[in-house]
C-alpha cells in the first residue's frame, strides 16, 4: 500500500490489481449485512487454517471457495452455494491429493 493514499484509493487501487469486483450491501439491511459478515468470518478461518501466511495465494482462495461453494448451507435450505447460484445439482469435487488435516468444512 501506498502510505500517501487515502484509504478509498488504496481499496481500490487493491482490488484493482487483484480482479475483484465490489459488492455493495444496503446500508442498516441487516439481512445483507450479515450474510456478508459470515462469508468473510469463513473466508479469513479458512485461510487461518490452510497456511496462515499475510496474503494468501490464489492457490490457496481458490481452495477456500470451492469449500464453501460445495458445503450446504442452512440459510439456503442444506443446498450449497453453487446450486443456488447454477440453479440445479451439481456434482461435487474435492481435491484428493490434499492432506487430511487440510481439508475443512465450512458451516453456515
Amino acid at each position: 500500500m501506498k502510505p500517501n493514499l487515502r484509504p478509498s484509493e488504496q481499496f481500490k487501487m487493491m482490488r484493482e490489481e487483484g480482479g475483484m469486483m465490489h459488492v455493495k450491501t444496503a446500508f442498516y439491511h441487516m439481512q445483507s449485512n450479515g450474510q456478508s459478515e459470515r462469508f468473510f468470518d469463513i473466508l479469513k478461518q479458512g485461510i487461518k487454517t490452510l497456511e496462515g501466511e499475510e496474503k494468501p495465494s490464489e492457490e490457496t482462495l481458490n481452495e477456500i471457495l470451492q469449500a464453501y461453494r460445495i458445503t450446504p448451507n442452512n440459510c439456503l435450505n442444506s443446498t450449497t452455494p453453487a446450486e443456488v447460484f447454477l440453479r440445479k445439482k451439481t456434482p461435487l469435487t474435492v481435491n484428493t491429493t490434499m492432506s487430511d488435516e487440510r481439508i475443512t468444512h465450512a458451516t453456515a
